[in-house]
């Protein structure tokens, strides 16, 4: 970890095992990010001050991203989402396909 408080949004990805190539797309790493200034009205259901809620996208394919990501910290209320790789989202899709096919044939041996 850093000398800061705050990790780096590099650190936080390594935390976690980095971003798995079969998972993860790395064109699309986003951190949200809410000033703590904010103030929401409830009833009219919007942000009434100048400061808003921030999204951060970073291309970790892109080699100047890593420079920025290991300069950039992350504070205890942002969240990182990493989208998923087109691959992995394809997966799941014939794997619950598949899943269904074998439960067919299952009970169709019964």
């Amino acid at each position: 970890m850093s000398t800061s408080q705050s990790p780096s949004l590099l650190e936080v990805l390594g935390s976690v095992g980095g971003l798995v190539e079969q998972r993860a797309d790395a064109r699309g790493v986003f951190v949200f990010r809410v000033p703590e200034n904010i103030v929401y009205d409830e009833k009219l259901g919007i942000v009434t001050s100048d400061a808003k809620p921030m999204v951060f996208h970073l291309d970790m394919t892109n080699p100047v991203s890593m420079f920025l990501a290991r300069e950039f910290l992350i504070y205890p209320d942002d969240a990182v989402y990493v989208t998923n790789a087109h691959m992995y989202e394809s997966q799941k899709m014939i794997s619950s396909i598949v899943q269904v096919l074998v439960l067919g044939s299952t009970i169709d041996q019964l």
